[in-house]
């Protein structure tokens, strides 16, 4: 009888061993993912840092605009590209 409790024992043993294997490899591969999506991240604040600064950049040439003539300065004007 007790042969077959070490048997149970060692099959549970086994079991136990295999899914924290398996959970092992989960995490990973998630903080592969997480590696991933944090430089995806990062990119995108930088580009979202850079299109606030042209947007400020345009606003304050709009602030400097002859509102009046509906013209802007010409010592303001300058050609603007996105990032």
């Amino acid at each position: 009888m007790s042969e077959s409790i070490f048997q149970q024992l060692e099959a549970k043993v086994d079991c136990a061993l295999e899914a924290i294997e398996l959970l092992r490899l989960e995490i990973e591969e998630q903080e592969d993912k997480n590696q991933v999506l944090q430089a995806e991240n990062a990119a995108l604040r930088q580009k979202q840092s850079e299109w606030e600064h042209h947007l400020g950049d345009l606003l304050r040439k709009l602030e400097g605009a002859d509102l009046n003539s509906g013209k802007f300065e010409s010592s303001k004007m300058e050609h603007f590209e996105p990032a």
